[in-house]
């Protein structure tokens, strides 16, 4: 019962690109049984910022596309299907903003062998093979990462231990007696993915 409780009170989530926000969970043990209590509002936590500062070391450039929950995910690996199905990387640039082009472009412009049109294809090389693509001195690699992300949650836990209890007319007896102990936990959260094209000339 108190796991499905705990669940309930998770359930509503926000869809941020970047970072979800839901209330903090207080369970509490009253006299009515177990009472699911929501407090000050907090971040979700993620491990988005050490993923983001893998691919972008060694001197990497990575341009950020569409940020995909749980619920639309099956839509960005369509995207992903379908280029590679049709040899046109176009589903899955459609998830990027300007800023994918214009970097493709900053390349064409200080490269004589590389056009844009080049450039896309060799986007998408990588997403079919999987892998880092090598061109002279471009590398370039396409795809997406997965950010995983959890949940504190905070529940007041039932406890009885051995106590004495005053009788009536007087002295005391051993008894059980009853208390709630503060326990933080981790609850996992559906993982997010976060297409990129990330390059570097060497």
């Amino acid at each position: 019962m108190k796991n499905k409780l705990l669940g309930f009170a998770l359930a509503s989530l926000s869809t941020l690109a970047c970072t979800s926000f839901a209330m903090t969970t207080d369970i509490k043990l009253g006299d009515k049984g177990i009472e699911v209590v929501q407090t000050q509002a907090a971040a979700a936590s993620s491990n988005r910022n050490q993923v983001r500062r893998n691919l972008e070391r060694n001197g990497w450039t990575v341009v950020w596309g569409h940020n995909f929950t749980e619920g639309d995910w099956v839509e960005g690996t369509g995207a992903i299907a379908a280029s590679v199905v049709a040899e046109n990387p176009a589903p899955f640039m459609k998830w990027f903003d300007y800023k994918l082009n214009q970097n493709l472009q900053k390349i064409a412009r200080n490269s004589t062998q590389l056009d844009t049109s080049r450039l896309k294809r060799i986007v998408l090389q990588s997403l079919k093979s999987k892998r880092i693509v090598q061109n002279r001195q471009l590398q370039l690699q396409a795809g997406f990462v997965t950010y995983k992300r959890w949940k504190r949650a905070v529940y007041h836990e039932p406890h009885t231990y051995k106590c004495k209890q005053r009788l009536p007319f007087g002295g005391w007896t051993w008894s059980v007696c009853s208390t709630s102990k503060k326990v933080e936990k981790s609850i996992p959260l559906p993982n997010w993915h976060q297409f990129y094209v990330r390059y570097r000339l060497r």
